[in-house]
């Protein structure tokens, strides 16, 4: 990303590589705090409960199939309440999942389209 800024710059002006930065970064900007963390849904889940005092945080996580193909559930309870549910290859990736759905589910000024975008693997790729 930072070479394509660069470059533009390089080759055009600062003018135009301001609008590009605008263009590519200005809408995650505009929608951070809808986004929440974007990268780390555990986190973002766990700042959401706190500024509502809702409790401790749990995830319950089970693990099925054999071990070169297990896969993974994770609910995640909030106060001892359950708010998300995950699935995948890895403990980590059914608590991120599970955290997502939670976190959807606990913003309603966000949008449900919004938060597909807001997907871990699409924020990494700006």
């Amino acid at each position: 990303m930072e070479a394509l800024i660069g470059a533009t710059y390089v080759s055009n002006d600062i003018e135009t590589a301001r609008q590009l930065v605008m263009r590519l970064i200005g809408p995650l900007l505009k929608d951070a705090g809808a986004l929440g963390a974007g990268t780390d849904w555990k986190t973002s889940i766990q700042e959401l409960a706190a500024s509502r005092q809702m409790g401790t945080i749990y995830y319950a996580v089970e693990g099925t199939g054999p071990d070169h193909a297990r896969t993974f559930t994770a609910v995640l309870n909030i106060g001892g309440k359950p708010y998300g549910n995950g699935s995948g290859h890895s403990k980590k990736e059914a608590e991120q999942e599970a955290a997502a759905d939670a976190w959807r589910q606990l913003s309603p000024t966000l949008g449900a389209s919004a938060a597909e975008d807001a997907s871990p693997e699409s924020s990494r790729s700006v």
